[in-house]
């Protein structure tokens, strides 16, 4: 009972007006068919029993509203097989399902081949037996259903039909008055059957000479259209779907019309196309508008395209004459810098040149009175060397000292006049370049002089590598731009903090007119305040007394009065390249 309960909520109630739905189980065996009919009863099913197939059969003649029926397969009298056959004759609708042991599986196949719904091993899982059943009974229910649908459907189409009869005239009448619209039917070989008004006024063609008719007439001569009717194939218009498109009816006056179709296919009671309908519009004013629109707008966008790029030249032209005002203005202040610095080296020159010539000559005097007191002490010293009060005065009095320190005194002195010296020399090429100078000068061989030069300065620093492009010669002043190189390498082995570091010189043709040289290092490098005052007059990064800051701003003068420039690209902790760029044949 536990087993049948379980399956009792598998199997919930199937209810009909008449009460539950039957069951007819035939069996000769007592036992299951005792076992089958309390089970079906307890899910809720009216159950009818045979011991035989002829039993049964008479059971379901007399009409009990059965609806499934359980049967096994090996019995006398009737077999299941034969139950199946004149159970489809009393009933088509009833739903056999057959019961099979051991050994009997072909039998149970040939049924199903037969028409039996299913079929259930012996001995039977409930579950099994209840989800069959259950199943059977819904496929039972289902083609009641569509049966008394189909029955009920064929009423509607027999009185849909007597309507659509009534109503024709009417829809006729309405095709003919949409005078704005041609609705045009052909069936599928292209014959004209519908040729209403809006047609008629449209194309020029009366009804009578137009029905029957192709459709290719419609359209200009020689022009494709399609396979099918209005130039689409009708194969590959689906029911119930519109096809748009937009096509050219030719009128009887020979007159091209441009028209907007609507094609759908038209089709009979068993939904098979028969035909194909055609709604369309003269599109013609509409076409011919877009066109002008078309024309306009492309005149349009050409204008904005040449206006835009009329204005792109104009503001590359601006972005032009912007930086060559801003190089101007960078020129004329750095002109103004260096023509003040030219004043004040002039006047400084003038002024200092004087005095330290008097102050190099009276200390270089001086040096040699010094050494010559220093040999008559000394000589004195030895002759006196018993008295013991003059020794005393000499140690007391550190004379010996004293002569030590007043010849190193007198060098420092002198070094310092020197020093001078050379800042007031470095303040008069600030001023002015020497144009007697001028000549055609090879760079290249220029570099390989200056690096001669200061290579003691840069061998415990850095290896030097040289790129160089085979650059044509310059006009210049060659002792003028050697000091610009020399002191950009100094700098450059300067930069670099830690050796051994790394100066690349490299000559490149920068343009037609103008060529280069780079001086590359890998040093400490400059942040963007620093690298814009390099060229400043008296700006220096390095302690006092190691730099003057005149180097770079005589070499940025040089530069510029050779009528080229010089560039700096700069970052802190991966070095500086100077770029000097100089005109080839001024």
């Amino acid at each position: 009972m536990d087993t049948l309960a379980k399956s009792s909520n598998i199997n919930p109630l199937i209810a009909e007006e008449d009460g539950p739905p039957a069951i007819l189980v035939i069996d000769d065996e007592e036992n299951v068919r005792v076992l089958l009919q309390r089970a079906l009863e307890f899910g809720g099913y009216k159950v009818f029993a045979a011991e035989n197939g002829q039993e049964g059969i008479d059971l379901l003649r007399k009409g009990s509203g059965i609806h499934v029926i359980l049967t096994d397969v090996m019995m006398p009298v009737m077999d299941g097989l034969e139950v199946l056959g004149e159970a489809q004759k009393i009933d088509p609708d009833v739903e056999v399902i057959v019961l099979t042991g051991l050994g009997t599986q072909e039998s149970a196949i040939e049924a199903l081949k037969k028409g039996a719904y299913d079929y259930l091993q012996k001995p039977m899982n409930m579950e099994e037996l209840f989800l069959t059943v259950q199943k059977a009974m819904e496929r039972h229910r289902l083609t009641r259903e569509n049966q008394a649908y189909q029955k009920n459907l064929e009423a509607i189409v027999e009185k849909r039909t007597a309507q659509l009869t009534e109503t024709k005239t009417f829809l006729q009448s309405v095709l003919d008055s949409s005078w704005d619209y041609a609705i045009i039917a052909a069936n599928l070989r292209g014959n004209i059957s519908l040729f209403n008004e809006g047609a008629v006024r449209m194309l020029g063609y009366s009804q009578d000479e137009i029905n029957g008719e192709l459709t290719k007439t419609l359209f200009p001569p020689g022009k494709k259209n399609g396979s099918g009717p209005f130039g689409v194939d009708s194969s590959k218009l689906m029911p119930e779907q519109v096809h748009q498109c937009e096509g050219i009816f030719n009128s009887k006056s020979g007159v091209l019309i441009v028209v907007s179709m609507s094609i759908a296919t038209l089709t009979d009671k068993s939904g098979k196309v028969i035909g194909v309908l055609c709604i369309a519009k003269d599109i013609s004013e509409q076409k011919k508008l877009e066109r002008e629109i078309k024309k306009h707008t492309e005149n349009l966008e050409q204008l904005v395209e040449e206006r835009t790029l009329e204005l792109s030249s104009r503001n590359v032209e601006l972005e032009k004459t912007l930086k060559h005002l801003n190089e101007a203005q960078e020129q004329l202040v750095s002109s103004e810098k260096m023509a003040s610095i030219g004043q004040l080296a002039a006047g400084v020159a003038h002024e200092i040149n004087n005095p330290i010539g008097f102050v190099r000559s009276n200390l270089s005097t001086m040096t040699k009175y010094t050494q010559k007191i220093t040999g008559v002490l000394e000589a004195m010293k030895e002759k006196l060397s018993n008295d013991e009060e003059i020794e005393q005065m000499w140690k007391k009095q550190k004379i010996s000292f004293i002569l030590e320190d007043l010849d190193e005194l007198l060098s420092e002195s002198y070094d310092g006049t020197n020093r001078v010296a050379t800042i007031v020399k470095d303040l008069k090429n600030v001023s002015n370049i020497d144009r007697s100078q001028i000549m055609d000068s090879d760079l290249e061989q220029a570099l390989d002089s200056t690096l001669n030069i200061v290579w003691n300065e840069i061998k415990y620093k850095a290896e030097v590598e040289k790129e160089y492009a085979g650059i044509p010669s310059v006009v210049c002043n060659p002792q003028q731009v050697n000091q610009v190189f020399l002191n950009i390498l100094v700098n450059a082995s300067h930069a670099i903090e830690d050796p051994p570091g790394k100066i690349i010189v490299r000559t490149v043709k920068y343009s037609d007119n103008e060529v280069a040289v780079e001086i590359q290092d890998d040093g400490m490098g400059m942040d963007e305040e620093t690298r814009s005052k390099i060229f400043d007059a008296f700006y220096t990064t390095k302690e006092i007394g190691k730099g003057t800051g005149l180097g770079l701003s005589i070499s940025y003068r040089i530069i510029r009065e050779h009528g080229g420039s010089i560039e700096v690209e700069s970052e802190l902790g991966v070095g500086t390249t100077f770029r000097i760029i100089l005109p080839v044949g001024k």
